[in-house]
């Protein structure tokens, strides 16, 4: 994952979305806030509505996403007082008791301009912007190292899926997945529970990646166990019949 900075957040992701008290909305929020993470402070100060546009829901939506967050212990925030002034979030880990950056100094202690400050000023720019686009891979908002995250994520379903295939497309379909409120640790789980369904079939049965994700696949409910070794079985059945049959042929025996 390269650093300290981008391993904790990755971890932080993954965290969250195998929390089973959130909903796979939280995930949703998480991903794009971390996005927005500044790698000197360890903060984020994004506004309300631009995580609101980002993820295609109401202000009242997200709030209650920030919510979930905060009360199970992954996010700390600074109320900023009112509407026309931004929060400001640290991401945290159930247990941690406050805010430190990636040097591990307090949040409290930095120097410099004040996040609400800065998000102030971008905020007057920001209602001229007409290229913001919610795909993480592709656009930047701020700081777009955060895309190691979604990244690292989409490696680790690549690994796992049975067919190496259209990779390019794959990416744009995973990234699409996981804006559309997927988990990716979900993703990654259906994709191997896939390859061990896939094991030991001919491959071209094997659906292309970007296929099973734009289909929604990794929710489907696992096969039966045993399946497989059913089809195994009919398979080695018809041989065995083919055989016998040319046996009796070849006797003289078969009418």
């Amino acid at each position: 994952m390269g650093d300290a900075f981008t391993a904790r957040k990755f971890a932080w992701l993954e965290a969250v979305a195998r929390d089973a008290s959130l909903r796979a909305s939280a995930s949703r929020l998480a991903i794009v806030l971390s996005a927005f993470f500044n790698r000197e402070s360890g903060d984020a100060w994004p506004s309300m509505d631009t995580l609101a546009d980002l993820l295609g829901m109401t202000r009242r939506g997200v709030q209650k996403l920030i919510e979930a967050l905060v009360e199970a212990g992954f996010l700390d925030r600074d109320i900023g007082g009112g509407r026309k002034s931004t929060n400001v979030y640290a991401l945290l880990f159930p247990g941690e008791k406050q805010r430190t950056d990636v040097h591990g100094f307090d949040a409290k202690q930095r120097t410099g301009v004040h996040p609400l400050e800065t998000e102030t000023a971008n905020r007057r720019s920001e209602k001229q912007r007409t290229d913001v686009h919610p795909n993480l891979l592709k656009e930047p908002i701020e700081d777009r190292e955060s895309n190691d995250s979604l990244s690292e994520a989409f490696k680790e379903f690549w690994n796992q899926y049975p067919r190496k295939a259209g990779k390019k497309t794959a990416e744009k379909a995973f990234a699409k997945a996981v804006t559309d409120s997927a988990s990716p640790q979900d993703i990654i789980a259906g994709a191997m529970r896939y390859a061990a369904e896939r094991d030991g079939q001919e491959a071209r049965f094997t659906k292309h990646p970007s296929t099973w994700l734009n289909a929604g696949c990794w929710e489907d409910e696992p096969a039966p166990q045993g399946a497989n070794t059913r089809q195994s079985n009919q398979r080695m059945s018809a041989a065995e019949f083919a055989r016998r049959r040319e046996e009796a042929i070849n006797n003289g025996e078969w009418k």
